[in-house]
């Protein structure tokens, strides 16, 4: 097959940690599959829920992005020939394609449910499989609302900036993460990915990255000048306890604990 591969998983619980791939990425969730708490960031939004059967969320390629499952779950992953978006609808790169959440579509399940009776019986070749790959491609430019789409022309000011950083500072006071949709909206853009563009010319690095600087910068304020509990700090920082000893140890080379320890 020339356009895509087909990849089935029935993975256990497992946390990848933020990267990306060269690739357009479907991941379609088998029904049949354990439901499964789990977390999910791609291109700086963050969600967190159930896993069920049927839901599909598309990976943009050198999207970032990382995942983490609770229990295993079974899954496909469909991965598109690098150029096949900008060759069958002129798309010049992959900045154009936004990422999908959680979405339910019963066109592509059916898609997807052809090619694999297909693959498992034996009676489709390659070229039909290429076909239906491409109908998928389709369905999804159309699904996301991008074809002859071009990026808005509104252009923040450096004082509309300003309110975003000042907004997030104040969002972190009270233990809260703002959400891009959140600081996208407040800049008046409709596309999140032009803003998060944006957002890391001007401050050389992502939205959701800047925004957990920030919260560890409040907590090393907190542990160095305060004697509230960590567990405490993790939520007034808007972390829960374990994602704040990673982001933490991560960020800093230690943990919060042993960060205390050097001021007392």
């Amino acid at each position: 097959m020339n356009n895509i591969l087909i990849t089935r998983y029935d993975h256990p619980a497992h946390d990848i940690e933020s990267h990306s791939i060269p690739y357009n990425i479907l991941e379609i969730i088998e029904y049949g599959g354990i439901a499964s708490p789990h977390g999910r960031r791609i291109a700086d939004n963050k969600y967190s829920d159930l896993l069920r059967g049927g839901e599909i969320i598309f990976y943009p390629k050198h999207c970032d992005h990382e995942v983490w499952w609770e229990k295993k779950v079974k899954f496909t992953l469909l991965t598109f020939k690098p150029q096949l978006f900008e060759q069958e609808f002129g798309f010049s790169s992959s900045g154009n394609l936004h990422p999908l959440f959680q979405e339910h579509k019963q066109d592509i399940y059916d898609l997807f449910n052809l090619m694999i009776r297909g693959l498992e019986n034996n009676f489709l070749d390659n070229n039909y499989i290429d076909c239906l790959a491409l109908a998928m491609a389709n369905y999804l430019t159309s699904l996301m609302g991008l074809k002859n789409q071009a990026f808005p022309k509104h252009i923040p000011s450096k004082q509309e900036l300003r309110e975003v950083l000042d907004f997030i500072e104040s969002k972190i006071e009270y233990g809260e993460h703002p959400a891009i949709p959140e600081l996208t909206k407040l800049v008046g853009l409709e596309s999140q990915s032009y803003f998060i563009k944006l957002f890391q010319k001007e401050m050389g690095i992502t939205p959701s990255k800047y925004i957990k600087k920030r919260a560890i910068e409040r907590a090393k304020y907190l542990l160095k000048n305060t004697d509230m509990k960590i567990i405490d700090i993790s939520a007034k920082c808007g972390f829960s306890l374990t994602q704040f000893n990673h982001t933490f140890k991560k960020m800093t080379g230690v943990t919060p604990k042993e960060y205390r320890a050097e001021f007392r």
